[in-house]
């Protein structure tokens, strides 16, 4: 933008960009010492006499020779520009050469500048793709330092903030590189994701240069890009659910929404891949593996261990032929794949979803039953996808197993469980055990 001088008195005449493109005093300054009138108005230079409006700079004493030549430059810029005594001084828009502001145009000029960052790829690292449009956004006003941070609102004054320290280390200032980079909460969110890909990585101290880093490593990985709009994002929200809502750090829960994110975001791009997304949150590995060999997998084919600070429930309920009598058993296992505990039992006869219902409400009371799942996450997973969808929504159920769904319903309460639909290869275990339970 800059200043267009027409009656000429909002302009100062030696002060203010009007004409070229830095103040006069600047480009002149012998001619702006020697001036009379060094805060006046445009208009108070100009007079218009018999021969139309002249323009009229009254200096201190005669020119030197020397001095001449600057002062002729001045008087040929100002004859190539009209006065419009009649017209208000205004803004105009120098990015399209008319005068007039448009998208395009500041677009154009916005990548035409010099600055580092502005020569950066912007489609490349910030509008990709690889996050939802808002979180897109919100790494944009990142690398701009647009993010209101305690730092930045310090800066702004927009509030009073005694205490700038992270609210999730208590160290450092809150800062955008410290909150999303540097800070060892988040620091410990990268490394994982470093030692997962087996990959070195020094942080940089700017925003994009990180983004531009990262997105430059693993550059034969599908999901390896959605990783660190995913700890952006993710830490921004714990962050200000602690701030705002008076909420508390879990380390094992944000680790796990960060995993979720990128596994969910990376399952609504890439949808012909066909990977189950609880497979995928528990090793994101998995999508370069099926990406290079172009198989697909809509179940596991093996049973997929839970993440840290997770246990898993596996249940299953078979019926023998004729229905006349059946068995229901289950495993819970930790992070690291080992047993816990496991029930085998004998149930009456009747249709296989029965014995299905029966088996995850006898594993729901286990849970009752057992120190160790206190205040435990659990991941309930069955083969049998109809008693999922039922307890998840109990309209669907018909009226002869409403009941026994209802029932198991209300022993949710007051617990943190995620049913899971899972193949029958990877809930062998739980299959062998409820035929045990037949006998």
């Amino acid at each position: 933008m800059r200043l267009k001088a027409r009656k000429g008195e909002d302009v100062q005449f030696w002060n203010d960009v009007w004409l070229g493109d830095v103040p006069l005093k600047l480009l002149f300054p012998r001619l702006y010492v020697l001036s009379i009138n060094k805060s006046g108005k445009v208009k108070e230079f100009r007079v218009n006499n018999a021969s139309g409006w002249v323009w009229d700079i009254q200096m201190r004493r005669n020119l030197a020779d020397w001095e001449v030549e600057q002062w002729m430059q001045l008087i040929s810029m100002l004859y190539n520009t009209s006065p419009f005594p009649t017209e208000d001084d205004c803004w105009i828009w120098l990015g399209n050469g008319e005068g007039n502001f448009t998208a395009k145009s500041c677009i154009n000029a916005f990548y035409e500048r010099g600055s580092e960052q502005n020569q950066v790829n912007w489609d490349k690292n910030i509008w990709s793709g690889f996050a939802p449009p808002r979180v897109e956004l919100f790494v944009w006003q990142l690398v701009q330092h647009r993010v209101p941070v305690k730092e930045e609102l310090a800066k702004r004054g927009v509030a009073e903030i005694v205490d700038q320290r992270c609210v999730l280390c208590g160290r450092e200032v809150e800062s955008v590189s410290h909150l999303f980079l540097h800070c060892r909460v988040v620091w410990g969110l990268w490394s994982f994701f470093l030692k997962m890909w087996n990959v070195s990585l020094v942080t940089p101290k700017c925003t994009m240069e990180f983004l531009i880093l990262w997105d430059d490593f693993m550059t034969n990985s599908l999901i390896w890009k959605f990783i660190p709009r995913a700890v952006m994002w993710s830490v921004w929200k714990c962050r200000n659910e602690i701030i705002f809502q008076k909420g508390k750090l879990d380390l094992v829960k944000l680790s796990f929404i960060v995993r979720f994110r990128v596994a969910s975001w990376f399952s609504a791009r890439f949808k012909d891949m066909g990977i189950p997304l609880d497979s995928l949150v528990g090793d994101l590995k998995i999508a370069d593996s099926i990406g290079r060999s172009g198989k697909d997998c809509s179940q596991p084919a093996c049973w997929v261990p839970p993440l840290e600070g997770f246990l898993k429930l596996n249940v299953d309920g078979p019926m023998v032929s004729g229905w006349k009598k059946g068995g229901i058993g289950g495993l819970f296992r930790d992070s690291r794949g080992l047993l816990l505990q496991w029930f085998s039992e004998a149930v009456g006869g009747g249709p296989p979803i029965l014995a299905e219902l029966l088996a995850i409400k006898r594993g729901i009371c286990l849970m009752e039953e057992l120190d160790f799942v206190a205040n435990q996450r659990v991941i309930l997973e069955s083969d049998l996808s109809n008693a999922l969808k039922w307890i998840q929504n109990p309209g669907l159920s018909p009226p002869l197993h409403l009941s026994l769904v209802k029932d198991i319903i209300s022993l949710l309460i007051g617990k943190d469980i995620i049913f899971r639909h899972i193949s029958r290869a990877a809930n062998w275990e739980a299959d062998k055990l409820a035929k045990d339970g037949i006998g």
